[in-house]
């Protein structure tokens, strides 16, 4: 299964998306109790840019397996990529109770937070901080945190 998934990750890698998702398809008939084929057919789409059909796949992998943070986060990503951030909050804070540093986790959660309402800035804010205490150099931090703080201390 893991032979079938790479080559199919290798072919979607070249390019050749109706192939990898062939090979991927045929994997799940013959194995649908498999979750990661289920999570390589959304990444495979993700890597194409079709983030709203591999939230299929990533929903399906990650149903009875809740436990796997990569196929949450996944999901969760997949979802904020979309504007559908009210739906990855609850699965960034699943996540960080069981990964507490996960700092792509943090980050996509700020980056949620600030989308769903205003309210939710000052807890973006902190987890900014917590972010690039550790990665300072993190560009996707640093910009949502500037423009978090406002136009006054972008000119600083």
């Amino acid at each position: 299964i893991s032979d079938g998934c790479l080559h199919a990750w290798r072919k979607a890698c070249a390019g050749d998306e109706k192939a990898a998702m062939s090979e991927l398809e045929a994997l799940d008939k013959r194995y649908p109790q498999i979750l990661t084929i289920q999570f390589m057919m959304g990444q495979v789409l993700s890597h194409f840019g079709k983030t709203e059909e591999a939230i299929v796949h990533y929903r399906k992998a990650s149903v009875g397996n809740e436990f796997s943070s990569l196929h949450s986060f996944k999901l969760a990503e997949a979802y904020r990529k979309v504007g559908k951030d009210a739906e990855a909050v609850p699965l960034y804070r699943r996540l960080l109770k069981t990964a507490p540093d996960f700092l792509e986790v943090k980050l996509g959660l700020a980056q949620s937070l600030v989308k769903i309402d205003s309210a939710g800035k000052a807890e973006a804010q902190k987890l900014l901080a917590e972010v690039l205490a550790v990665k300072p150099d993190n560009a996707e931090a640093l910009k949502l945190s500037a423009e978090l703080a406002g136009p006054d201390t972008k000119a600083k």
